[in-house]
């Protein structure tokens, strides 16, 4: 078997890092214009399903929706997929056959493989690359080829597959049997069909162009246009205009199969909304150009600005400049830079007079009329750090896994000094880290908690900071974290009590069982707890850690996305309190967030994940100090409303929206407004998107504080009308094209036994928490990664858990 990997021009931006392959655009016309001119031995890949998991997901075909599909994976039992082609006709006849699908690679996770079969004959064996375009021999001369025509912002592909096979292997007037099966593998890698029966005759009729246009950004500006059309178009003139003004002209030119023309886009010819391509004056396809902007900016979101030294002597401040100037200039324009900079104690200054916090904030105006802010924490020590200095900045710790003698270690140690040299030297005054870690632990005494930590505290001093620039700080926190009612306390959770009417020995003996083998197949210890009508049912640990200790049920885990649904209990009592409106533009809680587009964007966008900025880079952090700038900067680039995308960004800037108003990190007020209170003692998060860390015991008691719509002991954190809001809700309301339901912070957990109440979140450490109100039952997994099969084990620990229940509710 021998694979060809079809390499074509392909829509790359090189630009900031942003070097990736999307789609082969010759890649994408060389299967049209093969679908076209052989129409009478092209057919139908999908009829009818056979076998297989139904795992929906969205194709390129469905605008976001999610799509019906067999899935096939590399782990687990979802393995192995089967279905029918379309019929042959009963009077066909050729040397060969071509079949095409719509289907999706789950190639962003990975390379794993997969056997596909014909009538049970095995064709070949074909992997998953990271390529958009590829094509495979395998068995008697059969090829398979995929074609990306859309990646979506995880960067998995998803476009057309094609088998083509000798006719002695089909029978006319009857279909064919495709199997494709997962080869197990350490990580789970998914494969796609698409139930789509007409995939060639949407290809031909809703897809097709004479000309396929392909754009390259270069570095300097200048952009490169590539055409494509029929191998027969060789010759035919090209003529490319820009506002009516000609651009060039260039020839087609026999290239393989395809003819293709290709021509340079200076950058003062680039500002054209859209150029179109005419061949013998008759526009055959239009470019929008205003993607080339739109690309730029994304690319310049990504740069950084650096200081000279970050951790630096008194006396001169250090320079601030882009890491890297020159693709700066290219992504927006050249502009200048003003650098201001402040002591601790908030006040401007021009040098460094004594050691301590310094602060850079650093804005320009760009070509396009956007002011762009950033800030940088910086530290003055009375401390050179040179080859000649007597202190060094790193030591490290023996490392016995490096197989080196302890006399060398010990050594180290009594000669550190000498040992040291480059970055362990002068790694302080180049590390902004560095920095940030030496202004916060200063500062540390000011707030205590076993929750503080040096970087914490450095977050806390920039929202002080940009209060008090906003004028805000001499003006009233109206936010107050929840306050005690002792007269009006509601129920808390009842410790484990063992068995119970519903919960009897041998049902918790299953449960038991499902969660023995669930650690053992994947190898990743877990702690489970089942929570029933107020009281813990279930409660035990499985597996052991990495260092051979055993689990234990007081053993946090990473919780990752339920931090999500975190985020939104916390906003929720901001919106009790009257200080925030899910509906309301986020603009009129952080002013720089401007409203330009036909959709305002609204909290809601934010935590249902439809403020269209899923395309977002690193910079999307609620540990970015400039994040407010950034997402102003972006916003036209924001399709807000129009799609679900999975993300973080509308939940980091949540996060903003509830410092600005509280004053407080949130980590902070994760603290005190539900951690505290609700006695998750052992619970920290210090983002908003997926950053918790807990034991299960500690969100069992939010879950009860959910089935009991907001109150929890001595506390009221909002009320049942706002409980309401928090939970899923179809989003159709934003936009009929939706059909997801979410909520803030909350995703529908239905199924398994679970009633169509339930809610909860997922995470992309394998944990689980569901809380079904119907059924009053709380379901929670506390683990740090998947392991193989996650989705059938953590199938099989809901069943087992809902299975004692009333067989109607286990129906729904």
């Amino acid at each position: 078997m021998r694979t060809r990997l079809l390499l074509f021009a392909a829509i790359i931006l090189r630009l900031a890092g942003l070097a990736h392959a999307q789609i082969e655009v010759a890649a994408v016309a060389r299967l049209h214009f093969r679908a076209a001119t052989d129409s009478l031995n092209w057919f139908e890949g999908f009829a009818r399903p056979v076998a297989g998991t139904n795992a929906p997901y969205a194709s390129h075909r469905s605008a976001e929706a999610p799509a019906p599909a067999l899935v096939a994976r590399t782990q687990g039992r979802d393995s192995a997929i089967v279905w029918q082609t379309a019929t042959l006709p009963a009077g066909w006849r050729a040397t060969t056959a071509t079949f095409v699908w719509v289907c999706g690679l789950g190639s962003n996770l990975g390379e794993g493989q997969f056997e596909l079969r014909l009538n049970r004959r095995r064709v070949l064996v074909f992997s998953t690359p990271k390529q958009p375009a590829w094509e495979m021999i395998g068995e008697g001369g059969a090829t398979l080829a995929f074609t990306a025509v859309f990646q979506n912002h995880h960067r998995a592909h998803f476009g057309y597959m094609t088998l083509t096979m000798p006719a002695a292997w089909l029978q006319p007037g009857r279909s064919a049997t495709i199997t494709i099966t997962g080869r197990q593998s350490p990580q789970e890698i998914w494969y796609r069909t698409f139930a789509y029966p007409d995939a060639l005759t949407h290809l031909r009729t809703q897809e097709f162009q004479e000309v396929f246009a392909d754009l390259e950004v270069w570095h300097l500006g200048e952009a490169k246009l590539a055409a494509y059309a029929p191998a027969a178009w060789a010759g035919r003139v090209l003529a490319v205009y820009g506002e009516d003004q000609l651009i060039g002209r260039q020839a087609f030119e026999a290239e393989n199969d395809l003819a293709a023309a290709r021509m340079a886009i200076p950058r003062a010819l680039q500002n054209a909304g859209e150029i179109k391509l005419r061949v013998e004056e008759r526009v055959v396809a239009t470019v929008d150009l205003r993607e080339l902007a739109g690309r730029r900016l994304q690319a310049f979101l990504e740069e950084e600005l650096r200081a000279e030294r970050y951790v630096f002597p008194p006396g001169a401040l250090p320079a601030i400049a882009w890491k890297r100037p020159a693709m700066v200039d290219n992504e927006l324009g050249p502009f200048e830079l003003r650098v201001r900079y402040f002591n601790r104690a908030m006040q401007q200054v021009t040098a460094a007079a004594a050691p301590g916090r310094y602060a850079a904030v650093v804005e320009g105006a760009t070509p396009q009329g956007f002011t762009i802010k950033r800030f940088l924490t910086l530290f003055c020590a009375p401390l050179e750090l040179d080859d000649y200095s007597r202190e060094a900045s790193i030591r490290i710790n023996p490392l016995p896994a490096l197989g080196l003698a302890p006399t060398l270690w010990q050594r180290y140690a009594r000669e550190w000094r000498v040992f040291s040299f480059g970055d362990m030297i002068h790694y302080l005054h180049t590390s902004a880290d560095a920095a940030i870690f030496l202004a916060g632990l200063a500062e540390m005494d000011s707030i205590s908690g076993n929750f503080d930590s040096p970087r914490l505290r450095d977050r806390q001093w920039w929202i002080e900071f940009k209060r008090k620039q906003e004028n805000l700080a001499q003006l009233p926190v109206l936010f107050q974290p929840p306050q005690p009612r002792p007269a009006s306390k509601a129920p808390e959770l009842l410790a484990a009590g063992g068995e119970s009417a519903v919960f009897t020995p041998s049902a918790l003996q299953k449960i038991r069982a499902v969660c023995e083998n669930w650690a053992a197949a994947a190898e990743e210890p877990l702690t489970a707890l089942v929570v029933h009508r107020g009281q813990i049912v279930f409660h035990e640990a499985f597996g052991r850690l990495p260092d051979g200790t055993a689990m234990t049920t007081a053993t946090p885990t990473w919780m990752a996305s339920i931090t999500k649904l975190l985020t939104g209990v916390l906003l929720m009592q901001f919106v009790d309190q009257g200080l925030l409106d899910l509906e309301a533009p986020v603009q009129e809680y952080l002013p720089e967030i401007k409203t330009g587009g036909a959709t305002a964007l609204t909290l809601r966008h934010l935590f249902t994940h439809t403020h269209g900025g899923a395309w977002h880079g690193e910079w999307a952090s609620d540990w970015n100090p400039a994040l407010e700038n950034q997402v102003a900067q972006a916003l036209p680039l924001f399709e807000v409303g129009r799609r679900f995308q999975y993300n973080r960004l509308g939940y980091a800037l949540a996060g903003k929206v509830m410092e600005r108003l509280s004053g407080r990190a949130v980590p902070y007020l994760f603290e005190v407004c539900l951690f505290a209170p609700l006695g998750m003692q052992q619970a920290v998060a210090d983002n908003t998107y997926g950053g918790l860390y807990a034991t299960c015991l500690d969100l069992a008691k939010l879950g009860q504080m959910l089935l009991q719509r907001g109150r929890y002991g001595a506390y009221e954190f909002f009320s049942e009308e706002n409980f309401r809001k928090l939970l899923p809700a179809p989003l159709a309301a934003l936009n009929p094209a939706l059909q997801q339901s979410w909520g803030i912070g909350t995703a529908p957990a239905a199924g398994n036994g679970l009633s169509e109440q339930a809610f909860g979140h997922a995470a992309a450490s394998g944990a689980i928490f569901q809380v079904d109100p119907q059924q009053e039952l709380i379901l929670i997994v506390g683990r740090d990664r998947t392991g193989a099969s996650y989705d059938h084990h953590a199938a099989a620990f809901v069943a087992a858990c809902t299975a004692p229940l009333p067989s109607a509710a286990r129906r729904q």
